[in-house]
């Protein structure tokens, strides 16, 4: 507000006429309504308290901070705004002076009423009111009831409700003490300014009045962060409020003038305010906003005046107000830069090109020397754009993961990488709010940084701390973590050279900077996430290999891919909106199963085969499987059907169902042909023993009745010969009877019955008593189960498998054989274990084929059929044979049989 010089004269206006008596004005014409309207609504901006001036006759001539349950319904209906002046008027009637009256108004919110009196006279009220106590209950239906009484919303009745304040009775206290004396100020400032506008000889007493009030005054502007000044022009002064000169950081009563004021204006608003005053002086109105420096610190004010000129129009005098609107501008900077910096991030393109844009204009809105913004790559969380950082501190402080000293990643007991310095103290979200310099946020922040390097290192909570921001001249640095939901994605920092850039309502701008930069963050990564999956999605719709369609609520198609289209033979928008069913053969069948499952029965849901009509051509089979889809309250808002063009796979059916046809017929002609041939064949194989074996014998008998006979008559020569001819005519006889053993396992085979594997054992031992008793053998037989077989040719298997045994035994040792047998999961497993001589499991697929023999007759006899003959009976009844051996040790036969052989012979 500039002091006295550079002035033109203006007329005053507005003044009450000096003739008229002071007891017949009105509280209007009393009192600067404008004036006192803009102080409240300082007042109130710090205090949030509402106020109201009232006269007697329940005319509101200032309010503030009037609800909407007041404006919106209670003034707004005939029968309440009755309330409410009679109210005003009733029950704040008889307050004396300098007291006040609490009561509850006919609509039921509290008022305080504080008289105002002018010369003795009661002509009007301070209010205080549409309030309830923060201790107090709300009686909500009460105010129901009241909402349908007089017709209002109830909703919004209600909502209006919610938002009246709730006033610690402490506070209202406080309040009242002071509009009891800023009524005592209003009415003596305004008696007094009518006074000296009646009366020039008035004029002392009302600089008395003005004294007295100052204190008061001062001391509501304090609250009100409001300063005032006047100066008269005739006697050379300018006065500045207490509160003026704490604003501009002055001592008070310090001397001023027009340019020592002017030093104070910031260098780049100097002309605009010199240039607004000088049009205030030629009858502008002056309400302007600048900035001032005061110390090392910029302020806002807000400043107005209003200038009293003579009838020719020379200054007189003027009375202004200055008000400290930093915090103010400071709110409204942040809110700016936060929408700025949201802006940038949502706006979509290049990541990088907008965090280095948002970076940029964080760091010239605050004025820090250094911006940074961290993100997490794998395990380490480097700059992913920066502002101001030079090159070797990037080198040094991009990466924050602590190094093994084999150059590896150190991980914590977690398999967490360790993240160093503070930097990795944050994003670790290891952060301690007990201490100073961390917050409940999980942020750190110093406006002396230096001070770290005094820490012990006890007390530094820091992972290997490195102080480079110390050690590169930053006083001022801050860590705020980004989150994309609880998970720390990254951090923002900010690094000033400066002292003391930081205060806890600036943390508290910067934490809710850096939430929203993880929210957009999040956000931007959600939709590049989702974008992907759409794009995939999308080209596995067009380029899947069935066609898909897609249901509304009514059975409509609204979505088919290309495979659909093609199936059919109808373009997309020939199907599109209309129903299902009418593409379906069995129609009706297609329309209730659809109806159904849209109104939410449980149907099955295995794949179904349809005919679907095709628009040029016959209909085709398809394959269709179909999911539904429910809101949250499990209504069926969509149906999803794959369908599957099955025409090759039912033509391959009908193709194979005749090649099984035919197989058959062809199958039951051969196998009649080869019963034929079988009967045949068992009959020449009987004839060809009988025939075979008959001369064999009379060879054998005749050559015993030689040697018996004739012995004399032959030399040595002569009985070799009948000797050899003897022999080789019994191992053709023993051949001929093997082989006709060997092709009887088939062909005379009998039905299975229950056989006791023990049993047979048992039996087969004693039958070869004999030869046991004859090497000195043991026969150990263990527990054998009962399964269903062939008793006569198990009872070959086992005497067999026992005779090899037996037969292949080492001279050197007692010959030991084992049998026993073990039952598990509907088989058998019966091994037959000796020490004998053993065999090269090279020739394991050897030994059960016929006539192969691995000795010869002259040191073991035997034809090689035994064991071929073991498999041939093993495979009969669907079971297996193999061995083990090692040479010089003795073998193991393990023989595999089911237990129910019934079902697996006729198998």
């Amino acid at each position: 507000m500039p002091p006295l010089g550079h002035s033109k004269g203006v007329r005053m206006k507005n003044n009450p006429s000096p003739k008229r008596l002071v007891q017949n004005l009105e509280l209007a014409e009393i009192i600067d309504s404008q004036a006192v309207q803009s102080m409240m609504d300082d007042f109130y901006r710090v205090a949030r308290i509402p106020m109201s001036i009232i006269d007697l006759r329940g005319k509101v001539l200032v309010c503030v901070g009037w609800q909407d349950i007041c404006v919106r319904y209670h003034r707004a209906h005939p029968e309440t705004c009755k309330h409410c002046i009679e109210s005003d008027i009733r029950l704040s009637a008889g307050i004396s002076q300098g007291e006040f009256r609490l009561y509850k108004c006919l609509n039921n919110m509290w008022d305080i009423a504080t008289p105002l009196f002018v010369c003795g006279k009661h002509v009007g009220n301070v209010f205080s009111e549409q309030f309830f106590f923060d201790d107090e209950p709300i009686e909500h239906d009460l105010f129901r009831s009241q909402a349908r009484k007089y017709g209002f919303d109830e909703n919004g009745y209600m909502a209006a409700l919610e938002s009246v304040p709730r006033l610690r009775r402490s506070q209202v206290e406080a309040g009242m003490s002071f509009f009891i004396k800023i009524a005592d100020v209003i009415t003596s400032a305004s008696y007094d300014n009518i006074k000296l506008a009646q009366s020039l000889a008035e004029r002392d007493a009302l600089m008395v009045s003005l004294r007295e009030s100052r204190k008061d005054l001062n001391r509501a502007q304090a609250v009100a962060l409001t300063g005032s000044w006047r100066m008269n022009v005739g006697r050379n002064e300018l006065t500045w409020s207490d509160k003026t000169y704490r604003i501009f950081g002055i001592s008070e009563g310090t001397p001023l003038t027009y340019e020592k004021f002017l030093n104070f204006v910031h260098p780049e608003d100097r002309e605009y305010v010199d240039r607004e005053w000088s049009a205030a002086l030629r009858g502008k109105p002056y309400e302007i906003e600048h900035r001032i420096i005061v110390g090392d610190t910029m302020k806002w004010v807000r400043e107005k005046a209003e200038l009293e000129f003579d009838k020719e129009g020379l200054l007189l005098g003027g009375f202004g107000t200055v008000q400290d609107i930093t915090e103010r501008k400071l709110a409204e900077a942040n809110r700016a830069l936060l929408a700025d910096t949201l802006r940038i991030l949502n706006r979509g393109g290049d990541l990088h090109r907008r965090i280095a844009e948002a970076l940029g204009l964080i760091r010239d809105a605050t004025g820090f020397d250094a911006v940074g913004l961290r993100l997490r790559t794998g395990e380490d969380c480097p700059y992913f754009e920066h502002k101001g950082f030079s090159e070797e501190f990037l080198r040094e402080e991009n990466s924050l993961c602590v190094k093994r000293f084999d150059g590896k990643i150190l991980y914590d007991a977690e398999g967490r990488a360790v993240l160093e310095c503070t930097c990795g103290l944050i994003l670790s979200g290891l952060t301690d709010p007990g201490m100073s310099y961390f917050t409940e946020g999980g942020s750190f922040w110093t406006n002396r940084s230096h001070e770290l390097l005094s820490l012990t290192r006890e007390a530094d909570p820091r992972t290997n701390p490195r102080n480079r921001c110390i050690h590169a001249g930053y006083e001022s640095v801050g860590l705020f973590p980004v989150r994309s939901g609880r998970e720390i994605i990254g951090l923002l920092q900010l690094n000033g050279r400066r002292a003391g850039r930081f205060t806890p309502e600036l943390i508290a701008f910067y934490e809710t900077l850096a939430q929203n930069i993880g929210l957009a963050l999040q956000r931007t990564m959600a939709e590049e996430s989702l974008g992907e999956s759409e794009e995939k999605y999308k080209n596995l719709y067009d380029e899947a290999p069935v066609g898909y369609v897609e249901l509304d609520h009514e059975g409509r198609i609204d979505r088919v891919n290309r495979k659909m289209e093609e199936m059919l033979g109808y373009a997309a928008e020939e199907m599109i909106g209309e129903p299902m069913w009418n593409f379906v053969v069995e129609k009706s069948e297609a329309e209730e199963a659809i109806r159904a499952k849209l109104s939410g029965y449980e149907l099955p849901s295995d794949a179904l085969e349809r005919s679907y009509k095709r628009k040029d051509g016959p209909p085709i089979p398809v394959l269709i499987k179909d999911r539904v889809a429910r809101n949250s309250e499990g209504r069926v808002t969509r149906i999803r059907v794959t369908v599957q063009d099955i025409t090759e796979r039912k033509q391959m059916e009908e193709d194979l169902r005749r090649s099984r046809d035919e197989l058959e017929l062809r199958v039951r002609e051969r196998t009649a042909e080869l019963e034929l041939k079988n009967r045949e064949l068992q009959e020449f194989t009987y004839i060809a023993s009988h025939d075979l074996s008959e001369p064999l014998r009379k060879v054998e008998t005749f050559g015993n009745l030689l040697m018996a006979k004739k012995a004399d008559w032959l030399d040595d020569e002569g009985k070799d010969f009948i000797s050899r001819m003897t022999g080789a005519a019994t191992r053709m006889k023993e051949l001929i009877d093997a082989l006709l053993r060997y092709s009887r396992v088939e062909t005379q085979g009998r039905d299975p019955v229950p056989v006791n594997l023990n049993n047979i054992a048992q039996t087969v031992a004693s039958d070869l008593e004999v030869s046991i008793k004859k090497i000195g053998a043991h026969v150990e037989i263990g527990p054998l189960p009962v399964i269903n077989g062939d008793p006569y040719q198990l009872r070959q298997l086992f005497q067999n498998l026992l005779s090899n045994s037996l037969k292949y035994c080492r001279s050197e040792v007692k010959p030991l054989v084992k049998i026993h047998g073990d039952e598990s999961d509907g088989m058998c497993a019966i091994s037959v274990e000796d020490n004998g001589i053993g065999f090269d499991e090279k020739y394991l697929e050897k030994i059960f084929q016929p006539f192969q023999r691995l000795h010869g007759r002259n040191e073991y006899p035997g034809i090689g059929i035994g064991l071929a003959a073991c498999k041939k009976i093993v495979e009969r009844h669907r079971g297996t044979i193999t061995a083990s051996s090692i040479p010089g040790k003795g073998s193991i036969f393990i023989v595999t049989l089911p237990v129910d052989g019934t079902k697996a012979m006729n198998n």
